[in-house]
């Protein structure tokens, strides 16, 4: 699987979040949901449930059969139920 470019995807696309969240709830987890949103970053906003534990493992686009990046945060308040992940271009251009 290689990485996703963001002209890869489109809000609607299925997504799957792939986790390991073992040390608060099952030795694996897997979440699927559409791609609602995408940011500059790019950060894509999903509908697939992200929760402690989720983040450091990857997303998905089940589209294009790509990793979109890593799952790292749930919404709060009027954006609950909704997941952000962190592209990897984003990610390496940390400093």
């Amino acid at each position: 699987v290689g990485f996703c470019e963001v002209t890869d995807v489109a809000p609607d696309d299925l997504a799957e979040i792939l986790s390991y969240p073992g040390f608060v709830g099952p030795d694996k987890a897997v979440s699927e949901g559409v791609l609602t949103d995408i940011f500059d970053g790019p950060i894509y906003e999903a509908s697939a449930f992200i929760d402690l534990g989720s983040s450091g493992g990857v997303a998905i686009s089940n589209k294009k059969h790509c990793a979109l990046g890593m799952p790292t945060w749930k919404g709060v308040e009027d954006k609950l139920g909704l997941g952000y992940i962190q592209s990897w271009p984003m990610m390496l251009s940390y400093k």
